[in-house]
């Protein structure tokens, strides 16, 4: 159940003497460092592998786009924890969720706009729930293309499992991991899984650190036209609007996390020096020669190779139950007052088969196709569009007939969102396209 109970009052205009932050009682208090915690566990993935693609156009470019991206998402944040902030303050109400948030910013805005609050809760609701379906899907192909990986270069490992029988095993333990109770366990298991993180990325570091060859035989400088191509990449990797937006209303000290020199903004920065790291030195040491994948540009029968892709799979594994987490947090709230706690149930049962079983029945490239679309879809939208509109709805009444800077800013991320999805869904409709020109009778494998 919702830890707040509370009246809307829309007539009730924002005041300085109501501070949401210090009416908020949530039943357990996260502190600054379990906040941070999920914070990087939210966002350090399989993103972080692929992320010397970014460079090989050009390390200097890479790092640039990943610091310019890294800010834009981190600046969308505060928009989005600010305008929920003041929203609060105007209603006079402790906490809001994203779809109340967005949903009550519409009533606020220009005319043209207010008919779609309506509409507001099943676009972020349903943004939420295929990005971490694409999410979930994206850990599971990790975890069997490890279980492949270990069939071929060990011998310790030799099930002989097809990759549907692989599946099926992993809907159990998937189901299991997914019953995190609440967001005190989700702390434990993200502290797990970031010591796993660190582990791996610490052999990583051994293998791409030894043995540097000159930096002047690698691209420095690419093409500007390419940063569409950056953009997606980056923006997936950095990406973790769903889960900070699920637990900053169980916060402690919500005031200290979305300040200047708070743990978000803090926590952001060094999720961005890793992903440059990461990134830079694979492409340094690798060149073009790069597979894309850090895991696979390792020496990949060596024992410490191996173990860091163990290390990893199993963090990953832990980082599925957490994104989990967020939407049971999220849709368990919004359903407990009309359905049995059967519902709860269902949720997490059918969401783990449905993640896991794409995988059997759909084609590699269709599969990848609809993940991109998902990501597409959810991403840009809450990362960037919604947080932008949300602010732009609450300026509206202040600010619209002044041209006010503000706005023009927000429009131009809404479009630059917008952009980006378009974009995204284009390559992937053009991709199905080509595929099924080729294999015309191919459906499911």
């Amino acid at each position: 159940m919702n830890d707040y109970n509370y009246s809307w009052n829309p007539t009730v205009e924002e005041t300085d003497n109501y501070d949401p932050y210090e009416n908020r009682q949530p039943k357990r208090p996260l502190s600054n460092f379990e906040a941070f915690i999920l914070l990087t566990k939210g966002i350090v993935g399989v993103g972080l592998l692929s992320s010397p693609l970014i460079y090989k156009k050009g390390y200097l470019t890479g790092i640039l786009y990943t610091c310019i991206i890294g800010f834009l998402i981190t600046y969308c944040l505060q928009i989005l924890f600010r305008s929920q902030y003041r929203l609060c303050r105007r209603l006079k109400v402790p906490v809001l969720s994203y779809s109340e948030s967005m949903k009550k910013a519409l009533q606020f805005g220009p005319p043209r706009l207010r008919v779609l609050h309506r509409y507001a809760p099943f676009i972020v609701d349903s943004s939420t729930l295929l990005g971490q379906f694409a999410l979930c899907t994206s850990y599971a192909v990790f975890i069997l293309q490890t279980f492949g990986f270990l069939e071929i270069y060990t011998a310790w490992w030799s099930f002989g499992f097809e990759r549907y029988m692989y599946c099926l095993i992993l809907i159990i333990p998937f189901v299991v991991i997914f019953y995190i109770g609440n967001w005190k366990i989700a702390v434990y298991v993200s502290i797990v899984a970031t010591l796993a993180y660190v582990a791996s990325i610490a052999i990583v570091f051994s293998y791409v650190l030894k043995d540097l060859p000159l930096l002047r035989n690698r691209k420095m400088i690419g093409d500007i036209n390419q940063f569409p191509n950056f953009f997606g990449p980056v923006l997936f990797s950095l990406q973790g609007v769903s889960v900070l937006s699920t637990f900053e209303k169980h916060l402690k000290s919500p005031k200290q996390f979305v300040s200047s020199w708070g743990t978000m903004n803090i926590g952001m920065i060094l999720m961005t020096i890793l992903y440059i790291l990461v990134g830079f030195l694979s492409f340094w040491k690798y060149g073009e020669r790069s597979i894309g994948d850090v895991l696979n540009d390792l020496p990949l029968e060596d024992t410490p190779s191996i173990w860091c892709r163990c290390l990893y799979t199993f963090a990953i594994y832990l980082s599925y139950g957490l994104h989990g987490f967020v939407l049971v947090d999220i849709f368990w709230m919004k359903t407990a007052r009309g359905f049995d706690i059967t519902f709860k149930h269902f949720f997490r049962i059918a969401f783990v088969v449905g993640s896991t079983l794409i995988i059997i029945f759909v084609p590699f490239i269709i599969r990848t196709v609809i993940v991109d679309a998902l990501y597409a879809l959810s991403l840009p939208i809450l990362g960037i569009v919604l947080p932008a509109l949300m602010e732009f709805c609450i300026e509206w009444p202040t600010h619209h007939n002044n041209r006010s800077f503000v706005l023009w800013k927000d429009t131009f991320l809404i479009v630059l969102g917008l952009a980006d999805t378009f974009v995204g869904l284009y390559f992937g409709v053009t991709q199905l396209i080509q595929f099924f020109s080729i294999h015309k009778n191919v459906i499911f494998w």
